[in-house]
């Protein structure tokens, strides 16, 4: 999506796909530790009715869905238009003991995380799409 460089991989998205209906935009910028679960941009019944059905996600440890106002950069042009957002949230613990140091490599992530990770997300989206 590319964050770093103005959005511009973000805004070619949306101005590709505004016209399309999307259910959620969900973002995974915050390192690969263990999950602890997603912020949002959902509030009130809409809020209350996705908690009642994340409890599989309890099994990998995201367990947490927090409201905000925003969910991250990459997401934000969608988010703007409407689009319920998802940021995903890992232990925060060792994000910037590597985090774009020349020592950010592949060799830094538990296996056993990822798969967490990659499962967390994949459930909220099952979940989502289940609605």
């Amino acid at each position: 999506m590319n964050e770093e460089f103005g959005l511009s991989g973000a805004r070619a998205y949306f101005a590709a796909h505004k016209n399309e209906k999307h259910v959620a935009a969900i973002e995974s910028d915050s390192g690969a530790a263990a999950p602890m679960g997603f912020t949002t941009t959902l509030k009130g019944d809409a809020l209350s009715a996705l908690e009642k059905k994340i409890g599989p996600l309890k099994a990998v440890g995201a367990t947490t869905l927090d409201p905000q106002t925003q969910t991250g950069a990459d997401t934000g042009p969608l988010v703007e238009a409407g689009v319920p957002g998802f940021g995903f949230v890992p232990d925060p613990l060792r994000y910037f003991d590597y985090h774009h140091s020349p020592a950010d490599t592949l060799d830094k992530v538990d296996p056993k995380e990822l798969a967490q990770d990659a499962a967390a997300i994949a459930g909220l989206t099952w979940i989502l799409a289940d609605q």
